[in-house]
């Protein structure tokens, strides 16, 4: 049988980063990189707990747009997921991946929606095309991970 946790990371969000950031700057990164951490242990943990796991997938954080604080510390975030499974001596078994979300010029309206529409934050999809736009490198994603996940191709 094949199992699947979910670990949700709003970390970032539940900071007040309206706080000084001179002061606050160095608590930010610490709690982003326990929470980064953490997630990095419950794959540690799984393919340690359940050997016959072929792989654990480590979905990093998507790009945010709602402040340049929280930008730079989603970014912070994700590169620590990679440097931890470096110093981990890169296990096999875990993957450390990212959704590659269309967000360039027009694209990121049509996934994020625009500043100016209803319920825009700059870090939920809510834009007309979010749920290709998230589909489409979700699927992406997992068959560049588990290549057998590919739809066979008839001729």
């Amino acid at each position: 049988g094949s199992e699947m946790c979910i670990r949700d990371r709003n970390e970032i969000s539940n900071l007040n980063l309206k706080d000084d950031y001179n002061t606050n700057i160095e608590y930010w990164r610490q709690q982003v990189y326990l929470s980064s951490k953490q997630t990095f242990d419950l794959a540690l943990q799984s393919i340690n707990k359940y050997p016959n796991l072929q792989k654990v997938v480590v979905v990093k954080r998507p790009p945010r747009f709602d402040s340049p604080i929280a930008v730079h510390l989603s970014e912070y975030g994700n590169n620590v997921l990679d440097d931890l499974w470096m110093r981990n001596n890169c296990p096999s078994k875990i993957a450390v991946r990212n959704m590659d979300i269309e967000c360039e010029g027009d694209d990121k309206f049509q996934s994020y929606g625009s500043p100016s529409s209803r319920g825009y934050d700059g870090i939920h999809l809510r834009g007309p095309q979010a749920v290709p736009y998230m589909t489409r490198p979700f699927i992406k994603m997992l068959t560049s991970t588990f290549p057998h996940f590919q739809q066979k191709r008839k001729n």
